[in-house]
């Protein structure tokens, strides 16, 4: 049945038909799919769609969506480029049907569960016997059963549905309107039947269709299109609009089933469908927008971001919709301005900017893709958003309530009567039905408000009168203890919980403080300042004095050719670790060119290798296949001539052998047999037809004779009739040309009319044609032209850009030529350099030794004309340069001294103040 062939699609129909009319539905279904499946089917007929509907229909009844899927398919590459309209038929059938079906098994699962309960007899009983028995074997409920029975199969083909026909037209432009409708009812079916994880797929797949068709668009057009997208026709205005529906559909279902993280995917994909068309969407669909991310930011505790999707909503709903009340007016100017107040930021104080993008880096990076959704271009501030409120007089729209309550709270000062006269407005609040989610933040605001406040006037407040003030909200002490702490956390106010003492203490911390800071500088002064009133730096010992002196004028002399010296090494180094780097590097490529090189040498062989397998497998193959085709004839053979065929493959060759020859002597003789019978059959036919036509001569005679003579006697009739019809014609014509022989004198001028008016048209058709050919000649001749000069233009440019390489490739050997001069000149220097180097290292050295042997002199020359008394501290002191001695110790520079200078056997102490 799947092997047959139908030339004519209806007779496939007609079979599948019949197949269904003897309840054979899956024979029928393949069927079908054989028919829509064949090689052959190129072109759409409209009998292709009545054969998919009724696959369709199959398909639904059998709860086959596989075999749906891949006939919407098979259909899609039949229909699409010839009846776009069939396939948008019978997509939409699909989906009307698979919608249906899930409609009725919705309902029959809730008429089953009320019979079910029509069932219990008594129902002061808690469960009946059958419940408790299903109880011990599963946790499922009666109702989650029967909807597993009844209701899940239809929900899950209805959802393969869905996904099948999305996929088929992911990139189909003429289609694209059935795409969104059809993206918009699996919203819908989503949203009523609770399919969370079915939703994120399905906005998944969404996101993946978007991505793939952003890609086509923004490659250029040299790049190829991908097979997927070749129906795809780039983006137009409606599509883009489409997308932007469908999106705002996907949102508002996010809400619904409170998915806030999949609503901030969405929220990103709509901002990306924006920016592929630079004219604004329509402003309807905007304040939907708006309206959708109010709640998504609201949820998640974003009020500075909630308060500005307030703003741009209320704007567009005030400049677009005509149909606006002032009650409808004044509520959401009221929800603007008290989300603008639950903003919990308030650093305007403390000298910090308002920005929330202050923290840390995940943080910010969440918050500038916030504001980039929302259209900002800069930080969005609470400070900049109520100015801007104000600047269009918002407070003139709002309710009295919200407008005295921002009086309050922004604009009057008083710390200790501040909750007393905000607690009646949040009543009021509280009591409206649009407005009582903001009384939470309100009231976590009022708290911060009254610490900022009490800390301009207060330095510290006890914390039972704190509660006291605030005691009329009705909030626990771990709860505004919480505030203060979140407030402190977040550098909204400065303050510290003293349990201890029971208060509150304003103001900086002391670690934080400038004076902190600078304390460590400011006793590093005061100190030096006491070590010179006590020892003043003129009451030194005078050698100590004329020592230094010698010392920190050989420093000076030395200074500049130690600076230059330092430089050079500087230079040295730098240049050492560029000719280290390049060699590092020239060794890298090199070892990169050899592992690349080892690298092909091993994709080479275990190409050999893998073509080699291939040929030994293919060999392999073909001997197996020879030696199967042998032993199916061996068997076929051995069937034949009645063998028994279990032991074939224990035979010899020479009984292989021996059974054909048996085999061949059995088919010759077979057919001598079947020859010899054809040919005493066909002797036995021509025996019996001789003999019947024998017997049948003289009646086919007597049956001729009968049919002449009834031939003769018809053509006599005919002949009669014939002369009667042609004389009455004859006379009816000649009454037609007696009427007619009047008009005979006006024929000639009505034919010369005629003949003229043709001659007319004839020569102004000529004429024209003669024009044409000759505007024609004319055309062909200016492109010719045209086509030359082209021609002369591009050889011309083709020698100028050849004249240019030549010049470039000149100018580029000068270059080469400079550079490498520049080398050589460039290793000169450096190996003056180095020749220089050693010549000043070897002068520093004969110079260092001089220095030692001068100094070990002078030190011989003093020991031996020093006093006898000056033997008391030469045990102790050692050599010059072993620090201050005790005597010595309590100089300008600190007590115990320090030694900055070089200690080369005592030439000159340095700061040691050493005797």
């Amino acid at each position: 049945m799947s092997n047959t062939y139908f030339m004519k699609p209806e007779n496939a129909l007609k079979r599948a038909t019949e197949y269904i009319n003897i309840g054979n539905k899956k024979g029928a279904l393949n069927l079908l799919h054989d028919v829509l499946s064949q090689r052959r089917i190129k072109t759409w007929q409209k009998s292709y769609e009545t054969i998919m509907l009724r696959y369709i229909d199959l398909c639904v009844e059998l709860l086959d969506h596989m075999r749906g899927k891949d006939g919407l398919h098979q259909y899609r590459n039949m229909s699409q480029a010839q009846a776009p309209g069939s396939l948008e038929v019978v997509i939409k059938h699909y989906v009307d049907l698979a919608e249906s079906r899930a409609e009725a098994a919705a309902t029959k699962a809730i008429a089953a569960e009320k019979a079910a309960a029509e069932r219990v007899q008594d129902l002061e009983a808690e469960a009946t016997p059958e419940s408790i028995m299903m109880s011990t074997m599963t946790e499922e409920s009666e109702k989650e059963r029967t909807d597993r029975e009844l209701l899940v199969p239809w929900l899950k083909f209805l959802w393969e549905t869905y996904r099948s026909v999305l996929d088929i037209l992911r990139s189909n432009s003429k289609l694209e309107i059935v795409y969104h409708k059809t993206a918009e009812r699996a919203f819908t079916f989503c949203g009523k039947f609770k399919r969370k994880t079915e939703f994120r797929r399905l906005c998944e797949m969404l996101r993946t269709h978007l991505s793939n068709l952003q890609k086509a668009g923004a490659a250029p057009a040299t790049v190829a299109t991908d097979k997927r997208l070749r129906g795809w026709d780039g983006w137009t205005p409606e599509s883009i609009e489409l997308h932007l529906q469908t999106r705002f559909k996907q949102l508002e279902i996010t809400t619904e089933l409170e998915l806030w993280t999949e609503g901030f995917r969405t929220v990103e994909d709509i901002h990306s469908i924006m920016h592929i068309s630079k004219k604004p969407p329509k402003a309807k669909l905007m304040a939907t927008y708006y309206q959708k991310l109010t709640k998504i930011f609201w949820v998640s505790e974003n009020y500075l971001f909630h308060a500005y999707a307030w703003y741009k909503y209320f704007t567009l709903t005030e400049g677009h919709n005509q149909r606006l009340t002032e009650d409808e007016r004044r509520d959401m100017a009221s929800n603007v301005l008290l989300a603008a107040l639950s903003i919990p930021k308030l650093n305007e104080a403390t000298g910090r900017s308002d920005k929330i993008f202050d923290t840390d880096d995940i943080a910010s990076a969440k918050n500038q893709r916030m504001a980039t959704l929302l259209g900002f271009h800069s930080n969005p501030t609470r400070t900049g958003l109520i100015e801007e409120l104000l600047a269009k007089k918002i407070l003139d729209l709002v309710i009295p309530s919200v407008k005295a309550l921002y009086e309050q709270l922004e604009e009057k000062f008083h710390p200790l009567d501040m909750v007393k006269e905000v607690q009646p407005t949040l009543a009021e609040l509280s009591a409206h039905e649009s407005l009582d989610i903001y009384v939470t933040p309100v009231t976590r605001l009022l708290i911060l408000r009254s610490l900022r406040q009490l800390s301009t006037v207060y330095h510290s407040v006890r914390i039972s009168h704190f509660k006291d003030l605030v005691g009329k909200l009705n909030l626990s002490d771990n709860e505004i203890e919480k505030m203060i702490v979140a407030a402190v956390k977040d550098k909204q106010v400065q303050v510290r919980v003293d349990h201890q003492t029971g208060c509150l203490r304003f103001g900086e911390a002391i670690l934080e403080s400038d004076n902190m800071r600078m304390q460590l500088t400011t006793l590093a002064t005061q100190l030096h300042k006491v070590s010179e009133i006590i020892e003043p730096p003129n009451v030194l010992n005078p050698e100590k004095t004329a020592e230094r002196a010698a010392f920190f004028s050989l420093v000076r002399d030395n200074m500049e050719r130690e600076h230059h010296l330092a430089l050079n090494r500087k230079n040295i180094i730098e240049r050492r670790k560029e000719e280290e780097e390049r060699r590092q590097q020239e060794k890298l490529k090199h070892e990169e060119r050899i592992r690349l090189e080892a690298e092909k040498e091993r994709q080479r062989q275990e190409a050999e290798r893998l073509k080699a397998d291939a040929k030994k497998r293919e060999q392999e193959k073909f001997a197996k296949m020879k030696a199967e085709m042998e032993r199916d004839n061996m068997v076929s053979m051995l069937k034949s001539i009645g063998k028994d065929v279990s032991n074939v493959d224990g035979l010899t060759e020479k009984d292989r052998d021996r059974i054909l020859d048996e085999a061949k002597e059995s088919a010759i003789k077979a057919r001598d047999d079947e020859a010899q019978q054809a040919l005493d059959k066909a002797k036995r036919i021509d025996y019996i037809t001789r003999a019947l036509r024998d017997e049948e001569i003289p009646m086919i005679q007597q049956q001729y004779q009968t049919i002449q003579s009834a031939d003769v006697e018809a053509h006599k009739l005919r002949c009669e009739e014939l002369k009667k019809k042609h004389r009455a014609d004859w006379e009816a014509d000649i009454a037609a040309k007696a009427k007619v022989s009047k008009m005979a004198g006006h024929r000639a001028t009505f034919e010369d009319e005629i003949m003229a008016e043709r001659q007319a048209a004839y020569d102004e058709e000529h004429a024209r044609l003669r024009q044409e050919a000759y505007d024609k000649k004319i055309a062909r001749a200016r492109r010719k032209k045209a086509e030359m000069e082209e021609r002369e233009q591009a050889e011309a440019e083709a020698q100028e850009e050849r004249e240019a390489a030549l010049e470039r490739e000149q100018a580029e050997a000068e270059e080469r030529e400079r550079q490498q001069q520049i080398e050589r000149q460039r290793e000169a220097e450096l190996e003056a350099e180095r020749e220089a180097e050693r010549e000043a290292e070897e002068a520093t050295q004969r110079a260092e030794a001089e220095a030692r042997d001068k100094a070990d002199a002078e030190a011989r020359e003093r020991e031996a004309a020093a006093p006898p008394q000056a033997e008391k501290w030469r045990p102790g002191a050692g050599r010059r340069d072993d620090g201050p001695s005790r005597d010595s110790g309590n100089d300008r520079f600190g007590r115990g001294g320090f030694d900055d200078g070089p200690r080369r056997g005592g030439g000159g102490g340095g700061f040691s103040g050493g005797g």
